[in-house]
Parts: C-alpha cells; sequence; structure tokens
C-alpha cells in the first residue's frame, strides 16, 4: 500500500464554501429584518395619520355646535352674536378637552382653531363683525402615537352665517 501525502485542497475549499453560505445567511437576515422594521414603521404612520384625520373629523363637527344659536327666537345655523349684534367668533381656541377622546388619546393629541376669516367682509373673526357669509375656520390635529411617530394635519373649515 502506498501512502498519499494529502494537501488538504477539499477541506480548505469546503471552509470557505461554509464561510460563503454563513456570510450570505447573515446578509439575508439583515435585510429580512430592515424590511420588517421599514413596514411596520409604514404601518405605524399610517395608523397615527388615520387616528389625527378621525380626530380632525370630530374637531370639525364640534365647531357648528359652538357656532349655532339655540335661543332667543334665532333660527339654528345663524352664527353666535353678542349684545350688540356683533358677531362672536372663539379663535383661537385649544378644543382638545371639548372633543369625546379618552383620556389616553387626549393625552396624544392637540386639537385647536388657529384662525377664522369671514367670507364677503375679508376682515378674520379675530375682531368682532356684523356682516358675514360664512365663517372660515383652520382646524389643526396634532397626534403622537406609539413609539413617537407623530402626524400633523389640518383642515379648512366653513360654517354659514344666517344674516
Amino acid at each position: 500500500m502506498l501512502k498519499q501525502k494529502q494537501q488538504g485542497a477539499v477541506l480548505i475549499f469546503s471552509l470557505i464554501m461554509l464561510l460563503l453560505m454563513s456570510l450570505l445567511g447573515v446578509n439575508a437576515m439583515q435585510q429580512n429584518r430592515l424590511q420588517f422594521l421599514m413596514s411596520s414603521n409604514a404601518q405605524l404612520q399610517t395608523d397615527t395619520l388615520v387616528q389625527a384625520e378621525n380626530i380632525l373629523e370630530m374637531a370639525e363637527a364640534f365647531i357648528p355646535l359652538q357656532r349655532e344659536e339655540t335661543g332667543d327666537g334665532v333660527a339654528a345655523g345663524t352664527c353666535k352674536k353678542d349684545a350688540d349684534g356683533r358677531f362672536t367668533p372663539f379663535v383661537p381656541q385649544d378644543i382638545t378637552a371639548s372633543l369625546s377622546l379618552s383620556d389616553s388619546v387626549k393625552a396624544q393629541t392637540t386639537a385647536r382653531v388657529l384662525s377664522c376669516d369671514c367670507l364677503a367682509t375679508g376682515s378674520t373673526c379675530v375682531d368682532s363683525f356684523t356682516a358675514c357669509l360664512a365663517e372660515i375656520y383652520t382646524i389643526q390635529v396634532k397626534f403622537q402615537g406609539e413609539d413617537n411617530a407623530e402626524r400633523t394635519v389640518e383642515s379648512k373649515y366653513a360654517v354659514q352665517c344666517v344674516q
């Protein structure tokens, strides 16, 4: 029997292939983790936006309730007036506490009526005015969701004033 001197080439080739396969596997796991984090973040941002939009709808529904006159024989839909017959806007105002939100959502939310413009006279609603066809309110909602995902949405909302 002849003894052959082995060089170990197959062993070295196998170890190199094992190393390459391991690197490819680790790389694939890292890419999958990154894709998972990106899709989770996109879902979180979407959920936060939906929540902010829902709160904005609640804020828009709140404004007419504050503006409509309910007594003194004035028709519903008429903007509130003071004793001198001048319209009395309520801006700027934080309306977060006035909305029907759970305590945990209220803690994450800021809903504000930022401004009011009077259609027809061109004046702002901050000063009292006597002639206004409609008030246009700018509403802003900031909502901070999970993992500090924050969304700010703004809307213009018009309330018709009956003269």
